[in-house]
């Protein structure tokens, strides 16, 4: 899998920035920051899939899931670091995180919900409409 990627320019990608900055469009938003608030969705959502395929791939590979790759080679490695204790933040989430345990679509809906809440804090205080 590729990091690297060249954007397109067709006819169905210019519709989905035209449909996703019209959403945006009469909040009195510059254009730069509609573009930049798209983009915080898109690559949210572009970085959720890429990891997916790639656990998706190692799984092809090795014949291991997520799971099992966890147990028998992060697991051991993770109880060094955790012991060493030179990670303060990296062992409070080991201690503390409860998302890394969840489903997939339970994790992107978490991160999504975060980016939407940054977006809408960005959006001006509009009167509702009657």
């Amino acid at each position: 899998m590729s990091l690297a990627r060249r954007p397109t320019l067709g006819p169905q990608s210019l519709r989905v920035f035209d449909f996703a900055l019209g959403a945006l469009d009469g909040f009195g938003l510059p254009v730069d920051t509609m573009t930049t608030l798209n983009n915080m969705v898109v690559n949210y959502v572009d970085s959720a899939v890429r990891e997916e395929i790639g656990w998706l791939e190692h799984a092809r590979h090795t014949g291991m899931d997520r799971g099992q790759w966890m147990a028998q080679y992060v697991g051991p490695y993770v109880s060094q670091v955790v012991a060493s204790g030179r990670y303060p933040m990296f062992n409070r989430n080991i201690r503390e995180g409860r998302l890394s345990h969840q489903p997939p679509d339970v994790r992107f809906q978490f991160g999504l919900d975060i980016v939407l809440d940054a977006i809408a804090a960005v959006l001006p205080d509009l009167p509702l409409s009657e």
